[in-house]
């Protein structure tokens, strides 16, 4: 069935909504101002991020993702060096005066894709089963994954000044060998778990906690481990494929199906908007637009634009190629972590870390809105 995307994204309606809260303290109302600091809040907001990229994994197929895996790397590689090189490039220009390490250290911030705005914006247009969807959510993981390496490998150069080589490839390859093993592990317990559930919780209930109980520990494991939890999470939805429930006749497991793709919609439903609501509030327009940080953000901004944009080169012609670069530039939740952790090393200066926070606001609402004229142009046709 096809689904015509709506007029606008919910998405951007959420963040918009979020920045108007957040900022109504600049007109002497300061009752939403709490929600700033609300530790509550913001672990709300990641388990949101979360459980929407755990809806795209039950969506998806580790067939899909193998057939499209290395278009998806090409991708992910592509838009991430695109990306670093302009950003070394005018970075000196637009903020001069800084060390290089400090350049690379913004440079390495705009890579960052934020898989699940893109992720929400394709599932709201009903696309996340197509070619392009697939190859736009493949690459935007493997962006966080080379995201966290890249962080790791700044941070070392920043509390260093000098990079260990054998300590950088030790980070790569525990981050590549926690992701191979999230991998094994949930195609192996996929097998078996829902089975020993029914015996536990009744025939019909199996495959809707299996769900849940896949989400919340492939999400904390990843936590604990100092990893994304939205890459496990999307780990542990993509490993749930209704053919590897064994036990079940297919009648039965259609059902158990249905069920669960209904009782994960209604709580994405309520948890979703929380994430796109506190990346709003995030945005401190005080600090955002003063005429220096403005400047610097908009040439940030086109930089990030930019080099994703180069995504859609190794995607393929036509509408797929439009798809990918559109649906890999909006910057969210990776790129604040850069931020706050330059904030917190003291290698960022507050306007610094403004800017890039008006990056992501400036991507996250000007991106939706592109990729959906694309969607519409492509169903018209």
């Amino acid at each position: 069935m096809r689904v015509t995307p709506k007029p606008y994204s919910p998405a951007v309606v959420e963040i918009l909504g979020g920045v108007f809260i957040g900022n109504l303290g600049l007109v002497g109302v300061s009752f939403f101002e709490p929600m700033k600091q609300s530790g509550v809040l913001h672990a709300l907001s990641l388990i949101a991020v979360s459980f929407l990229l755990f809806q795209v994994g039950l969506e998806s197929t580790i067939v899909q993702m193998k057939r499209l895996g290395p278009r998806a790397l090409a991708v992910a590689l592509t838009g991430i060096a695109a990306t670093f090189l302009l950003g070394l490039l005018a970075c000196p220009y637009l903020i001069p005066g800084l060390e290089g390490r400090t350049y690379a250290f913004i440079a390495a911030a705009l890579t960052a894709t934020s898989v699940g705005i893109s992720a929400r914006i394709l599932k709201d247009a009903g696309k996340t089963r197509e070619r392009g969807s697939q190859i736009v959510i493949g690459a935007a993981v493997i962006d966080d994954i080379v995201g966290l390496v890249l962080l790791v490998l700044m941070t070392t150069l920043v509390r260093t000044d000098a990079a260990d080589p054998s300590s950088i490839a030790a980070a790569i390859a525990r981050v590549l060998a926690l992701i191979a093993g999230a991998l094994l592990i949930g195609r192996l317990a996929a097998h078996v778990v829902p089975g020993l559930l029914d015996r536990v919780a009744g025939k019909s209930n199996g495959t809707l906690i299996t769900a849940l109980l896949f989400f919340a520990l492939f999400g904390l494991a990843f936590f604990a481990l100092g990893l994304p939890p939205i890459i496990g999470c999307f780990i542990g939805g993509l490993v749930l494929e209704r053919k590897r429930f064994r036990g079940k006749d297919p009648e039965t497991l259609e059902l158990e199906w249905m069920q669960t793709e209904r009782v994960v919609g209604r709580l994405g439903k309520f948890l979703i908007p929380v994430f796109f609501v506190m990346t709003g509030v995030s945005a401190d327009l005080a600090a955002a637009f003063t005429p220096r940080t403005l400047t610097t953000a908009l040439g940030l901004a086109a930089v990030a634009v930019a080099g994703k944009l180069a995504c859609g080169l190794p995607a393929g012609k036509g509408a797929t190629g439009r798809i990918v670069g559109a649906g890999m530039v909006p910057r969210g939740e990776v790129q604040l972590i850069y931020a706050g952790t330059g904030l917190a090393l003291g290698i960022l200066s507050a306007g610094v870390y403004s800017a890039l926070v008006l990056v992501v606001l400036l991507t996250t609402i000007l991106a939706p809105v592109a990729l959906m004229r694309i969607l519409r142009s492509e169903n018209a046709t």
